[in-house]
């Protein structure tokens, strides 16, 4: 199958790209994977678990940090659940690594934010920092979804997607603005209510793909306990340009899924289905777009007013002892995965932190 996907993309016209980490992008390409022995090298097996017994490293589990503790623009440390309990831990320097959703939302609960905003859900402002929980993004989906005869759709050797692509939704795009993604299986959008998706189980996907959205949203809180949940926006497909842009990736899935190289197994579409035309294809994009899992930039670095994070530091403007070093602080959303762009920014966070060379601070 992927062999397969691939020929199909070549013949709609797809160039072939052997490596798109080579400094050009464009065109369809096998996806490379952190794996390792057959397993996903996450951060865990590649950084931390090596570590474990070091006399300088202490993991806590099932704990929940529930606000940083601040002294005259001093964070001197954090207040935490440990299993059931209440307590706090001191330090000098608190580096906050909670993503692109906790992040923002550890920082307003602790009175770090937009000051009008946290007065309205009462708590009191410490900090007024107003870019804290903006300029949300995400990579976003939708899929093209095809029924399959009786011959079985082969899995990948070591994931159920192993092709995609990088292409402009225009031609006059300086750089691809979508990753289509082949999936061996069907991936209905089962959280695209109230139009969650259903079929047969044997068939496979191409998912449209969003990788350079306008449209941005925002991480607040609802209330203010440790208990009361925040409240995420993503305000997707906001911007007619994003709309634009994924449709026209999913007339693209559209295209490769009835390409010959794929006609061995027999594919009927089910979604979008043969009763939507191309040019009805945005409601159906509105009615199934979902996430990448990909947020970003909520904690945006930069040197303006509506920045958090220095980018040469890494501190929160206007505190003392606190750091953030996660995906929150991208200030737009890469065109690829955001996985390797997060450990690129804990690395070189690692190494302004302790004052070494870049190069010394890497995977063991």
């Amino acid at each position: 199958m992927t062999v397969r996907s691939r020929t199909a993309g070549e013949q709609t016209g797809l160039t072939y790209n052997p490596d798109y980490n080579s400094g050009s992008v464009e065109g369809i390409s096998r996806i490379q994977l952190n794996v390792r022995d057959g397993k996903r090298l996450n951060t865990w097996r590649a950084y931390l678990k090596p570590r474990l017994g070091d006399g300088n490293l202490t993991i806590l589990t099932s704990t929940h940090a529930r606000r940083l503790l601040i002294d005259d623009k001093q964070v001197t440390g954090v207040e935490v659940d440990f299993r059931g309990r209440v307590g706090t831990l001191s330090a000098h320097e608190v580096i906050l690594t909670s993503g692109a959703l906790a992040s923002p939302e550890l920082l307003m609960r602790s009175g770090i934010g937009p000051a009008d905003e946290l007065c309205e859900v009462d708590i009191d402002p410490v900090h007024d920092l107003p870019g804290v929980g903006k300029n949300l993004q995400d990579h976003w989906l939708s899929p093209v979804i095809f029924t399959t005869g009786s011959q079985p759709v082969p899995m990948g050797e070591v994931a159920p997607a192993e092709v995609h692509l990088f292409a402009k939704s225009d031609p006059d795009l300086p750089v691809p603005d979508t990753q289509p993604l082949f999936f061996s299986v069907p991936m209905y959008a089962q959280d695209s209510a109230p139009n969650v998706q259903s079929g047969p189980v044997n068939g496979f996907t191409l998912q449209g793909g969003l990788v350079r959205p306008a449209s941005r949203g925002e991480v607040t809180l609802s209330g203010p306990n440790p208990q009361d949940p925040s409240l995420v926006n993503p305000n997707v497909l906001s911007e007619q340009a994003d709309v634009d842009a994924l449709v026209a990736s999913v007339r693209q899935c559209r295209e490769i899924g009835r390409a010959e190289a794929l006609s061995r197994w027999q594919p009927t579409e089910i979604f979008p289905g043969p009763e939507v035309s191309d040019d009805e294809l945005e409601d159906y994009v509105r009615g199934s777009v979902v996430t990448y899992h990909h947020q970003v930039g909520t904690c945006r670095m930069g040197q303006d007013e509506t920045s958090v994070v220095d980018p040469s530091t890494f501190k929160v403007h206007g505190l003392e002892g606190l750091c953030i070093a996660d995906a929150s602080i991208m200030p737009q959303i890469p065109t690829g995965n955001t996985n390797a762009p997060t450990i690129m920014i804990a690395e070189r966070a690692a190494a302004v932190l302790v004052g070494s060379p870049l190069e010394g601070i890497t995977t063991p």
